[in-house]
């Protein structure tokens, strides 16, 4: 009942607009990951390590899902599904001929 009440009302307000203030230094991915972190800490019965508990309650860190959520939101502009063209943020880039595959992409300067 509170890992569901958690994914409800709590992890939004966390996740809400991640693609623009997704942060970069590992001090500020920490203290939004100390929100999850206390959270299942409190559930009684897991006094195991946070990677455990997170494995026990079938939940990803908060980390792991903004990057998976900004991969999801690269595929969708690289193959158009949003109103936003690929070329404004990235340039396609392919070192080798012969190896890999064509969407490799390089931030545009």
């Amino acid at each position: 009942m509170l890992k569901l009440a958690f994914c409800i009302y709590v992890r939004p307000l966390l996740e809400f607009a991640s693609l623009i203030w997704s942060p970069g230094y590992s001090y500020l991915i920490e203290s939004i990951e100390k929100v999850q972190r206390r959270f299942t800490k409190q559930i009684p019965g897991l006094i195991i390590s946070y990677q455990e508990r997170l494995k026990r309650l079938n939940i990803s860190s908060l980390e792991l899902r903004r990057l998976h959520s900004g991969l999801i939101q690269c595929f969708k502009i690289v193959f158009g599904y949003v109103d936003i063209h690929c070329d404004d943020y990235f340039e396609f880039h392919c070192e080798s001929a012969t190896r890999g595959h064509s969407f490799k992409l390089r931030k545009r300067l």
